[in-house]
């Protein structure tokens, strides 16, 4: 359950407390990349040799999603010039909605830019073939949403 309050205005212009809760309500945000690494890389000899690499990437967005949904939608407003809560009219933006639909849309991200740290083990097989076993670290430098929105997760619409 997703719950939330704010003073706004109705129609007429008073201010009141508007009151939402959402049930069941999940979000999706799919972003794939490209990344192109540019690193350097230090290798021991050996037939088990050891690596370390570093370096930064720089990430351009392929695709990216952004998808919402809820089951039910409850709005009310609260009036406290005169200690009242409305939970209706519908057409005003009060009661409970059972159909909400989906909200989809495209993140409309930057290009991403992350520090790059590897290192691991580097086994040499037959026919110039290798089997790598390491860990990496990737750290973020940007931010990749320029317009990071503060809007309110359900809005009202007088």
């Amino acid at each position: 359950m997703t719950q939330g309050a704010y003073i706004t205005q109705d129609p007429e212009g008073e201010e009141f407390v508007f009151r939402c809760q959402a049930d069941d309500f999940s979000e999706n945000q799919e972003v794939y990349f490209l990344n192109i690494p540019l690193q350097i890389e230090y290798e021991s000899p050996g037939m088990i040799r050891f690596y370390a690499a570093a370096g930064v990437k720089a990430g351009s967005v392929v695709d990216s999603k952004y998808k919402s949904r809820t089951t039910s939608l409850e709005n009310s407003g609260y009036y406290p010039q005169y200690d009242v809560e409305l939970t209706d009219p519908e057409f005003a933006g009060f009661g409970e909605i059972s159909v909400v639909n989906s909200v989809k849309s495209d993140l409309n991200l930057k290009t991403n830019f992350v520090a790059h740290l590897e290192s691991g083990a580097k086994l040499m097989l037959e026919n110039s073939l290798s089997l790598y076993i390491g860990a990496f670290l990737d750290y973020g430098l940007n931010d990749i949403k320029s317009d990071v929105s503060q809007d309110r997760l359900i809005d009202y619409n007088n």
